[in-house]
């Protein structure tokens, strides 16, 4: 599986300190081990938002990480 880069996903998908300081990224593992791809990562400033998006999804684990942009 390639590595996933936070702070190039972060840049590509402008969101920088002048929108918001706090990130929500939601990123799903799959059982198979099958690869981490763009699109499945999703980003939102709001808590409840990433919330909302982990509980639509149907994957074996999924983890959601609180960022501070800086």
């Amino acid at each position: 599986m390639e590595n996933f880069n936070l702070k190039k996903y972060l840049a590509k998908s402008k969101l920088n300190e002048e929108t918001s300081s706090k990130v929500y990224v939601v990123i799903p593992f799959y059982p198979d081990g099958g690869r981490i791809n763009d699109n499945d990562v999703m980003v939102f400033k709001n808590s409840d938002d990433a919330y909302d998006y982990q509980n639509g999804l149907d994957s074996y684990k999924i983890e959601i990480i609180e960022a501070d942009l800086k």
